[in-house]
Parts: C-alpha cells; structure tokens; sequence
C-alpha cells in the first residue's frame, strides 16, 4: 500500500570540508578505507600547483558492475605542525562505457558481519538530450525489500531546489518525493533543465542532474543480493530505464565449534567423544557449503569369537577346550566431513556430504582364554584356565569414507544449535549416529 506524500528537508552534500583534529581525521581514515598512503613533499610555493597521479586497478568483477562505486578521500595539511586541514571526498563509479542515465551503489561489496547499522548509497544520473528545457523529471526508482524506507534521507539533488510544500500546488522549483510499497517517486517540479542539443547550451555539464539518497537496512535482512533501477521520464517523453544498480555482500567466514557423542549401534561397548571446528560462509541465507574437522576417541570391543576343541595331556587323557576370542580397540580419529547445507529459515538447517576418517593413532589389545575341561566333554568342571594378551600400536591406518546426512535445530545461521547426523561409511558395521551442540561465531 502506497503511503502519503512524504516531504524530508535537503542535506547539502558537502565534499570538502575544513577540519581541525588531524588526529582524529587520520583515525576514522584508517577505519574506514581499506587503503591508506602519506605523500609528503617540500618547498611548496604559495598558489603553486603540484599534480599527482594515483592509479587504482580494478578487479574483473568490478568492470562487470556497471554500477560500482568506488570512494576516494584527499586529507591535505599545509604544514606538519598543523591541526587544521581540508578534507574532499571524491566517489568515482567504475564504467566500461559512458552512460548519461544511469543508478549506481557504494554497496557493491558490503561485509555483512558490519553493515546492520551502515547507510547504502544511490544515485541516479540524468542528462537531458533533446533540443528544449525540460519542465518536469520523474524518478520513478525501485527500492528493494532489505531497506527500511523511514531511514530514507536525501543526501543531495542537481538542480538544487527546496523540498515542495505540502498540500499546496508549486509556484517554484521544488523536489516532490513520494514513498510506495517497493518504489520513490522523485519529482522535479517547475525547474529548468536544459538539452543538450538545445541551441546556445555550450556547457554540456548543466544538462545533466542527479538525486542521491541513502538508507539503512530492516531490522531483520537476509544475506541476499539486490537489484533495482530507475524509470526515468522527462515532461510527457516515454521513460529511459537505466541500468541496474545492485548491492552484494562479501562472502565472509564463519568459524564454529562442536562437540558431541557418536552412537555407533552395532559395535560392542562402544564410546566415542569428540570436538571439532567448522568453517563456512558467515551467516548464509539458504544454500552454502561448510567444511569440518574433527577429532575424536572411540573405544570398542570386537566381536567375541568362542571355540571348542579337544587335547590331549601328557599321560593320555583326553580333554575338552574352550578358547575365547576378544579385541579390544582404542583409537584417535580424524574426520574431514564436506557439506552443502540449506537454511530452511532462521532455526532449521539441513545438509547432506561426504567424510573421511582416518586412525591418526590405534591400540589395539588381545585377549584371549583357554579353558580345559575334567573329560572330553565341554559340560564338566573346568580344571585349569590360561589368559593371554598381546597389544599393538599403528599410527594413520584404516581410512573409512561415507555419506553423511545432518540436521540442525536452534540458530540455523549464527550462535548456537543443536545437531543430529547419521553417516552411513561405506565399510561395515561402521555406520553411527551423532549427536552434537554447535555454535557459529
């Protein structure tokens, strides 16, 4: 539902600024730009004119976007001794053509562990090509879900003119801006815009003009990219799309720490613990991958083996045996699980892959008992019992594949979870159930 006519006053956007805390500047400087250089150089003369070059290389991912932006800021100090300095800032869009009408974005590439409370710029240009003044531009610019529209604020507009009164019909120059569901609306009233085929415009620059605004984001917003672009319409002319302007966000790591029990239901005494870490893209919307490592202990007996045979003592007497057969294992366990795992919403998280484990150390101890029966049958006394053991150590041995199939319950995304798995190993009697609390930072 379409909202009434919204009316904002009009910040000035100011580009260069005179400063007096130099520390302070050079500070939020270093916080905010990924990139800091210093250039110092003497015996300036007054209303000396000294150029410097700087090249900046983009990334193939940047050409692509045809509406990246990027900001650069000059701090320039007279005098080391000096507080007082001037700042400019100076946002240069990444094109591989020239377009009069366009939208671009500084939210190209947002870290989204840091931008819940960041405002994301837009600016579409406009230039007017025809051969008399326009009287009238339309903005008609989609605003995509992810931003709460009250944050909207107007950071600045060319040609400049005051906000139109409300409830009265312009007399003069005035920006109407009116706020919808998944649009604004800005409107360029009365105002005189030259074209750029017009006769006597010899200055192409004041056939152009801009509306730049900026918001934050919802209070609740998914890690999803955006597009939106502008309809833009001069007096009654058919509307120019532009192109689109998108926001993405980088992809993040997220780092988690797990710890649980594996069930292994057809092993004899079995326990087994374990902790381990997991790594995957930070706070994923739906489909990402994650990668794990875990260490855990397992002890458990094998099968116990029970054989009857006879022998025969030394003054001729025949007796009944019963040898009983029992291993006993003590192992150190690596795990290596890859998943690709899908956020149902914000508490359910379900993902399936392939692991690999591998005995980094294995113990193993067997025991073994001889009973000798009175007769050659095995259902009288026994007369004597022998007990034996041997143990052995190996280091990396008996590597096990499988498939994996997992199931998340609490914060699917960030913080803390509970898990179930069921890893189905290719070898026998090896496939186990696991349990485990979660937590992603």
């Amino acid at each position: 539902m379409a909202s009434n006519n919204t009316y904002l006053p009009i910040k000035k956007y100011e580009n260069t600024t005179t400063e007096e805390d130099l520390d302070a500047t050079l500070a939020e400087a270093y916080k905010t730009f990924k990139n800091v250089s210093i250039l110092e150089f003497d015996d300036a003369n007054p209303q000396e004119t000294r150029n410097v070059f700087y090249t900046f290389k983009t990334t193939p991912e940047m050409l692509k976007d045809t509406s990246a932006t990027i900001t650069m800021r000059g701090i320039y100090v007279p005098n080391r001794s000096y507080k007082n300095h001037k700042v400019k800032n100076l946002e240069m869009e990444i094109v591989t053509s020239h377009d009069p009408n366009k939208m671009g974005s500084n939210g190209s590439f947002m870290n989204y562990r840091f931008v819940r409370f960041k405002r994301v710029n837009f600016k579409t240009r406009f230039q007017n090509n025809g051969e008399g003044p326009a009287r009238m531009i339309r903005l008609e610019t989609d605003i995509p879900d992810m931003f709460d529209k009250k944050t909207f604020k107007i950071e600045g507009m060319y040609p400049e003119c005051p906000i139109c009164p409300k409830d009265e019909i312009p007399t003069t120059s005035c920006l109407d801006t009116i706020i919808k569901q998944k649009q604004i609306f800005f409107t360029f009233k009365n105002i005189y815009l030259p074209g750029s085929e017009q006769k006597n415009v010899k200055e192409k620059d004041s056939t152009k003009g801009f509306v730049k605004y900026s918001m934050k984001f919802n209070k609740d917003f998914h890690k999803v990219n955006t597009r939106s672009r502008t309809a833009i319409i001069f007096d009654k002319n058919e509307p120019i799309i532009t192109n689109y302007a998108t926001t993405r966000f980088l992809p993040g790591i997220s780092i988690g720490a797990k710890a649980g029990y594996n069930y292994y239901p057809n092993l004899d005494k079995s326990r087994s613990y374990f902790v381990g870490a997991t790594i995957s893209p930070y706070k994923s919307y739906r489909l990402y991958w994650q990668a794990e490592l875990i260490n855990s202990v397992h002890d458990f007996n094998s099968a116990t083996t029970i054989t009857n045979g006879f022998t025969t003592t030394a003054n001729g007497v025949r007796q009944a045996t019963r040898t009983t057969k029992t291993t006993s294992y003590s192992n150190f366990n690596n795990e290596v699980p890859l998943l690709l795992r899908y956020n149902i919403n914000n508490f359910i998280g379900i993902g399936a892959g392939v692991q690999a484990n591998i005995n980094a150390s294995e113990k193993q101890e067997q025991y073994s008992r001889i009973d000798y029966f009175e007769s050659d049958k095995p259902d009288t006394p026994i007369i004597k019992t022998e007990e034996n053991s041997i143990s052995d150590s190996k280091s990396f041995t008996n590597l096990k594949t499988g498939l994996l199939f997992d199931l998340t319950l609490g914060f699917a995304r960030i913080g803390p979870s509970l898990g179930a798995r069921y890893v189905m190993n290719f070898k026998e009697n090896f496939n186990y159930f696991q349990v485990y609390g979660i937590w992603k930072f």
